[in-house]
């Protein structure tokens, strides 16, 4: 027979992990929502530069300009991490971050609820 302490930690820990998808999918919408009012209208350019409080757009040449530059002193090997960042760094803006936040809270919480049943079958084995 499974110790109350026990029981109450699986509980917990199911609990915790249907919070976390729960507040994770909420936020995601929310993320969503907001980010889907806020469309770039710069759709060709490769970014913004900030100069002296002043926003700039850098179109696509001048991005593919400064990736030679890159690779001219660096190699391949820089050209991929910048390009590896970059996409990183772009996973935390405006309709990426609501896909990440669903993905990391589905992974987060599901791994908790997993747990949980884990425990519950290690509890029912004793």
């Amino acid at each position: 027979m499974p110790s109350n302490a026990a029981a109450a930690a699986h509980r917990r820990l199911r609990f915790a992990g249907l919070a976390i998808l729960l507040a994770g999918w909420v936020c995601a919408v929310g993320v969503f929502v907001a980010a889907s009012g806020n469309e770039d209208a710069d759709a060709g350019a490769a970014g913004q530069r900030v100069l002296n409080g002043q926003v700039y757009v850098v179109p696509l040449d001048a991005s593919k300009r400064q990736q030679q530059e890159v690779e001219r002193m660096g190699g391949k090997a820089t050209v991929r991490m910048a390009e590896f960042e970059d996409w990183l760094g772009s996973l935390w803006h405006g309709k990426r971050l609501a896909f990440t936040l669903a993905l990391l809270s589905t992974a987060i919480g599901g791994a908790c609820v997993y747990l949980a049943g884990l425990a519950a079958e290690d509890l029912e084995g004793r």
